[in-house]
């Protein structure tokens, strides 16, 4: 049975990190943005990706390294995307989620 949970948390972890890519690369209406709305769905992914990563038994340290690397390479698949670009502002965001878990978690 825990080999089953294993599973399924590994899956989860793998379904949202291509969730995030997928998200991350699709061409946004300017006129459909909402001011900081898409600040907010960063800090919320990367604190979901902290989860993640914590609940499959990454250390803090190993989840904070793979979560914010990918919040890196994240920016720079969007650089061609139209519409999209590399934002030091969406880094930031990635990192508040990223550092609101460890808080949390450490609390």
């Amino acid at each position: 049975m825990k080999e089953k949970t294993n599973l399924i948390k590994r899956v989860l972890l793998v379904f949202f990190l291509i969730f995030i890519f997928i998200f991350q690369i699709l061409p946004i209406r300017s006129s459909s943005q909402i001011i900081g709305l898409d600040k907010i769905i960063h800090f919320i992914f990367y604190f979901v990706l902290m989860f993640l990563f914590s609940v499959n038994n990454f250390s803090l340290k190993r989840a904070f390294f793979y979560s914010f690397l990918y919040g890196i390479l994240m920016e720079i698949v969007q650089i061609p995307v139209p519409t999209r670009s590399c934002s030091f502002y969406d880094l930031l965001a990635n990192l508040g989620g990223i550092l609101t878990f460890l808080i949390i978690k450490t609390i």
